[in-house]
């Protein structure tokens, strides 16, 4: 199975996901690989700051990560496609509308929106929506708290595939 992450710019919400994602699956028996992707992204650029220092805080080690902008080419080969909210995920049903059974928002193939992180113990109050905001430019805070969804988020779909898998 091969997933991708797919935020704005690919620097913060996108990048964390598959820096979390690629480290969790490899303590499981999964056979799954990730990428990730931004519908508005500058090619080239490095994780943010704020979210190299959230997945540190959380106990993840930052992977090199290079801004990808998101083609159709990458639509087709990948078998699944988690946007981060829903303004993106329109923008990539809007890029390549043949390939739009495989795309869904992040929290939504999750199934969750309860906007509590049982590893934390911690309560963040959640846009309804499913959307996971977007921390560009915020302080260390939203970072963190944005981190701590992805996390539960990643989590959950980790265990979907598993259990898809195993049927």
């Amino acid at each position: 199975m091969k997933v991708l992450f797919v935020c704005m710019g690919n620097t913060c919400r996108s990048a964390m996901a598959e820096a979390m994602a690629r480290q969790e699956v490899a303590r499981r028996d999964l056979n799954a690989e990730f990428g990730s992707a931004g519908v508005m992204a500058a090619e080239g650029y490095p994780m943010s700051e704020g979210a190299r220092l959230a997945l540190e805080e959380l106990g993840y080690a930052p992977e090199f990560h290079e801004s990808r902008q998101l083609t159709q080419e990458m639509m087709r080969d990948f078998d699944l496609v988690l946007a981060s909210d829903e303004w993106v995920r329109s923008r990539i049903v809007e890029l390549a509308p043949d390939e739009s059974g495989k795309v869904h928002l992040m929290t939504d193939f999750a199934g969750e929106n309860d906007g509590k992180d049982e590893a934390d113990d911690r309560r963040v109050d959640w846009d309804e929506s499913g959307d996971i905001e977007d921390p560009m430019g915020q302080g260390d805070r939203v970072y963190l708290d944005t981190a701590v969804r992805i996390r539960e988020a990643v989590l959950k779909i980790l265990e979907r595939l598993g259990r898809e898998t195993e049927e």
